[in-house]
């Protein structure tokens, strides 16, 4: 049995590193058709987040996909551990680790709630039962993850 991947495995430094695990280059699926309205532009940025992950492109997962707070907590908890002083130089080794992530987000898996969304996202496993995470989304400059939620 693979290990247990989750999209945002690569960023839980805020909570805990999980373990991950997935084959082949950059996942392409997304059903962000599925949706319309504001629940389609949380669903767009989720998957090009997942995309930036699965890129490796650290810079991109913190200035385009995070907001300045949850970037700022990142690096106090990598500051005195001492993963660097950037979002980027943070999350470098997590990424790292991250071959693909095959996702998907449940037709009635994301709600908003003013400027705050929140996506239930499924990770498609070839064996087990299919993992159910959770993202929060702030809209600022565009929706942006601002928590991590395991």
């Amino acid at each position: 049995m693979r290990p247990r991947p989750a999209v945002l495995s690569a960023v839980l430094l805020v909570t805990a590193v999980t373990a991950l695990g997935a084959c082949g280059g950059q996942a392409t699926t997304a059903n962000s058709d599925d949706f319309e309205g504001p629940e389609k532009e949380v669903a767009e940025a989720v998957y090009e987040f997942r995309d930036a992950i699965s890129r490796r492109d650290e810079a991109k997962v913190c200035d385009a996909h995070f907001t300045d707070a949850l970037r700022e907590e990142i690096v106090a908890k990598a500051k005195p551990e001492g993963r660097g002083s950037t979002c980027a130089d943070a999350i470098e080794e997590s990424i790292r680790t991250i071959d693909a992530v095959d996702i998907e987000i449940p037709k009635d898996g994301i709600v908003i709630s003013g400027d705050t969304a929140t996506v239930k996202i499924q990770t498609d496993l070839t064996e087990g039962d299919d993992p159910t995470d959770t993202l929060t989304l702030a809209n600022d400059r565009g929706w942006r993850i601002s928590e991590l939620l395991p």
